[in-house]
């Protein structure tokens, strides 16, 4: 249960998004394609050992990405998991324990990606339903 109070909240942010205002204030846009996230997923990755020498965890590999892309100005979440579920029903890795990866929006549906460079993998969850702005 505790899982689910985590994880829907950020579902929701996700999908919901930003209102038409915000996003005029902060020019964030999703991906428009596969193509355009792959091509700027290629030159944007996290270090993985900040400038004190300790390694990055998982959250700040998912926390940097998402920096990097609301820079660049694209909308991205944070997305955490529990044995490999980013939802109910919806397995993103193989990973057991508490991690976290990251949820964009490409095209007209969402999907979670892994920022660890070595691990790198992004899988769907699903098309966006509801209003979009």
């Amino acid at each position: 249960m505790k899982r689910l109070l985590v994880v829907i909240p950020i579902l929701i942010i996700l999908l919901v998004g930003s209102t038409p205002a915000e996003a005029q204030r902060f020019k964030w846009n999703d991906f428009a394609s596969m193509d355009e996230f792959d091509t700027w997923i290629a030159v944007n990755h996290v270090q993985p050992v900040w400038g004190d020498g300790k390694p990055a965890t998982c959250v700040d590999y998912a926390l940097e990405m998402q920096a990097q892309a609301l820079r660049a100005g694209y909308r991205l979440s944070v997305a955490y998991t529990y044995d490999g579920y980013v939802a109910p029903g919806i397995k993103v890795t193989n990973f057991m324990g508490m991690h976290w990866g990251n949820l964009v929006i490409i095209g007209n549906s969402v999907y979670w990606f892994e920022p660890q460079l070595k691990d790198y993998h992004i899988v769907y969850i699903g098309p966006i339903q509801g209003r979009r702005f």
